[in-house]
């Protein structure tokens, strides 16, 4: 059932469009629609720089878009702690090894770096373009006109609600979508991993490629990310994690004895140059492809749209 705003809602000024989540999809939308001319209110819960469980890999064809957003996106990539990786080498369970080197070209290779600086990049970038950022406001519920989104009503960090009017929401809020759930979009397929992450400094063995290791059940990612620092995603089944659970283990723990079941893995890290926490993410699933309100006044992109697992 939908909640209707608290009458003690502040209303503020109209906005053409409200975003909500500024990770790279929001902070992007926000700052072509504020170029383009539009009002733009982009809100996230978090303080920038935030960190998150991710990859921290972009992918080749990235370097070109962000080269198109313009706003000196690409040379604050290139100003910050980054690494460029030139391919991608893949292993399978029985440690079987085939390694692809990315296409020629003016930029043939891809960056990496962490979502700390990537996502603050691409905030201040959106603020320069004219977007009106709100960091620390907690987006609790949709405003509704006439069967259709009208606006979000969100939480400040000193506690007061603000009902934020709009002519366009976009919810880009990543896999727990508080717009998606509010708009009352279903799951088109039930969670089925979870992913942990950590920085690990002086990993064995990297030499300027990403790696992919895939096991009987789950995968490991690795990606340097520059100053000797790699990210180290393990992806497993979330009824394993499920299972260590009930059995009083927990993954963020035993991550590292996890990784030694990769037969690519075995030996390469050293627990004591772990130089950041395990985070945890998921479990993840898919919305439904319905990325837009029936009514119409809100729509979804990023990972609040859609989510692609690819095993």
């Amino acid at each position: 059932m939908v909640r209707r705003p608290e009458r003690d809602a502040l209303v503020t000024d109209r906005w053409d469009v409200v975003v909500v989540g500024a990770g790279p999809a929001g902070a992007t939308t926000a700052l072509l629609l504020a170029r383009a001319g539009a009002s733009v209110l982009l809100v996230d819960r978090a303080r920038f720089p935030r960190d998150k469980a991710c990859s921290e890999y972009l992918s080749p064809a990235t370097t070109e878009i962000l080269e198109r957003l313009g706003g000196g996106v690409v040379d604050a990539v290139e100003g910050s702690a980054h690494a460029k990786l030139y391919g991608m080498k893949v292993v399978a369970p029985g440690g079987a090894a085939m390694c692809g080197r990315f296409q020629g070209g003016p930029r043939p290779y891809s960056f990496a770096l962490p979502r700390t600086a990537f996502d603050t990049i691409l905030v201040a970038a959106a603020a320069r373009a004219g977007a009106h950022v709100s960091e620390a406001t907690a987006v609790e519920n949709l405003v509704w006109e006439s069967g259709a989104v009208a606006g979000v009503v969100a939480r400040s960090c000193n506690g007061h609600r603000v009902t934020c009017n709009a002519r366009i929401v976009v919810g880009a809020d990543g896999l727990r979508s508080v717009v998606a759930r509010r708009l009352g979009l279903v799951r088109s397929s039930p969670p089925r991993r979870v992913a942990f992450s950590a920085h690990v400094a002086d990993v064995a063995r990297i030499d300027g490629v990403g790696e992919l290791h895939v096991g009987k059940h789950g995968y490991v990612g690795l990606g340097p990310i520059g100053g000797g620092v790699t990210t180290v995603a393990l992806v497993v089944p979330l009824e394993t994690v499920r299972t260590a659970r009930s059995e009083g283990r927990d993954f963020r723990q035993s991550f590292f004895a996890e990784l030694e079941r990769f037969p690519g893995l075995a030996g390469r890290f050293n627990p004591q140059r772990m130089v950041r926490n395990v985070l945890a993410t998921g479990p993840f699933a898919r919305w439904s492809r319905t990325a837009v309100a029936p009514a119409g006044g809100a729509l979804l992109v990023g990972d609040a749209a859609d989510f692609f697992d690819p095993f």
